[in-house]
């Protein structure tokens, strides 16, 4: 594929995801501060401005640094953003550590995102699934679809590299910025998880 049709097929997914934003005219993006659901923010601001509201899960198994980066990198998009508290370890299913802990940590998280969505008058919550996710085991997307989550990157086509190319595109500076993965991803399954483990790894 050349550079002028992926520059294409980018300026019209863009064109896309801001249609399909006016359509429902508030929108709620569950915020992480990553490149994926930065870029579902960025298009939001641009499509809705004030009908556009950034939420960050602030959960026990979230690093305090990539708490910092969300803010910052919210700022940068200038979109509005509230830190929405979380607590996984209220989940005994999560708590227990099992291989499809995501699951159980993306149901807590539509159960805080809801009542934000609401209050805020969101007609969807979107979020910054991509197609490059599809493929990968990811029980945590099974909650989201649970929970009636947009996938707006999904919708229109857009994997991994797309993502990274079309926030570069916009001038996101984060555009490069690598996944990171929660603290309770370096515990081993089936080990409980306490927020006493959480802090020592977070320390290490």
């Amino acid at each position: 594929m050349s550079v002028a049709a992926r520059v294409v097929d980018l300026g019209a997914a863009y064109r896309g995801i801001v249609g399909a934003m006016r359509e429902r005219g508030r929108v709620l993006v569950a915020f992480s501060g990553g490149v994926d659901s930065g870029l579902v923010a960025r298009i939001a601001r641009d499509a809705l401005d004030t009908g556009a509201l950034a939420a960050i899960s602030d959960a026990e198994s979230l690093p305090r640094r990539e708490l910092e980066d969300a803010l910052s990198n919210a700022r940068e998009i200038g979109i509005a953003v509230r830190v929405v508290p979380v607590s996984e370890l209220a989940n005994a299913s999560y708590v227990a550590n099992p291989t499809n802990r995501c699951y159980f940590c993306r149901t807590e998280l539509g159960v805080a995102l809801k009542p934000v969505a609401s209050e805020f008058g969101a007609r969807a919550i979107a979020d910054g699934v991509n197609v490059s996710d599809l493929g990968d085991h990811r029980p945590g997307i099974r909650a989201m679809d649970e929970a009636g989550f947009w996938h707006p990157l999904v919708e229109f086509g857009l994997g991994k590299a797309e993502v990274r190319a079309l926030a570069l595109r916009l001038g996101l500076t984060f555009h490069g910025k690598p996944s990171n993965s929660c603290l309770s991803s370096r515990i081993v399954y089936g080990e409980g998880i306490t927020l006493e483990k959480l802090r020592r790894v977070e320390a290490s």
